[in-house]
């Protein structure tokens, strides 16, 4: 099977102290552009690639943890600070996964972007994918 193609994938932190495996296809596929997102990994908008819960798992490491919001709770590895998940309370059979962490992020290109009404004024959107002022559900 192309891997491409291939439900399995992995990734992990920048020193390598945890990793995780997803299986299954996403849900979704986002860039966000909220404050909150952009704070916490520090960025002017951040790939996350969805998931369902039990398609994810940490195979090595553990996952330190940080509720940003009542709603969120994002997690990030507690040794090198690498933002690796979000997760929204209303939303609990879903984990959303930083797609940059992924081994091979290029699997899980964006196929919309949110959050547009905290967008950083220089930051490029990428026209042809779906666009939301705030979340997808709106």
């Amino acid at each position: 099977m192309n891997r491409l193609n291939s439900p399995d994938a992995e990734g992990g932190c920048l020193c390598g102290a945890v990793r995780f495996r997803v299986t299954g296809q996403p849900l979704a596929l986002s860039r966000c552009h909220c404050e909150s997102c952009r704070r916490a990994v520090g960025s002017a908008g951040v790939g996350w690639s969805i998931f369902r819960r039990e398609e994810v798992t940490v195979v090595r490491g553990s996952l330190a943890q940080y509720r940003s919001s009542a709603q969120a709770l994002r997690t990030f590895c507690g040794n090198c600070g690498t933002s690796i998940s979000y997760e929204s309370s209303d939303e609990p059979a879903q984990v959303a996964l930083a797609t940059a962490t992924f081994d091979e992020p290029e699997r899980f290109s964006p196929s919309r972007e949110v959050w547009l009404e905290h967008k950083l004024s220089w930051e490029l959107l990428n026209q042809s994918l779906m666009s939301y002022d705030r979340g997808s559900s709106e």
